[in-house]
């Protein structure tokens, strides 16, 4: 079975994957995780750039759950590394604008 961007897009775990993605770029300034992703074409590079993005925020409350990863990587193996991808990608670069400004949006960063 086929499974279309519309689909994948409209995931939950890419939805999640997305919005903590579209968080660290507004927020943190981290273009090293939307280049890692971007240069990844197979599911070893994608897995690696999410490793690398889920350690370079790991303070931040908008980390996707353990549940998003798991079903993230489910979806990889039936739509594709390359549909994922794109799709991960445009959730990222969708502008939200119920966010508001840095000082009122902001996502709770978790101290140590």
């Amino acid at each position: 079975m086929s499974i279309s961007l519309e689909q994948v897009y409209s995931h939950p775990s890419v939805e999640a994957f997305g919005k903590a993605l579209r968080a660290s770029l507004r927020f943190d300034q981290d273009f090293s995780s939307l280049i890692d992703l971007e240069n990844a074409e197979s599911e070893e590079q994608i897995a690696e750039a999410l490793k690398k993005f889920l350690r370079r925020n790991y303070k931040s409350r908008l980390l996707p759950t353990e549940q998003d990863l798991k079903e993230l990587a489910k979806l990889i193996d039936k739509a594709g590394a390359r549909i994922v991808r794109t799709a991960l990608i445009s959730h990222a670069l969708v502008w939200d604008s119920s966010w508001g400004t840095k000082k009122e949006a902001e996502p709770e960063q978790i101290t140590e």
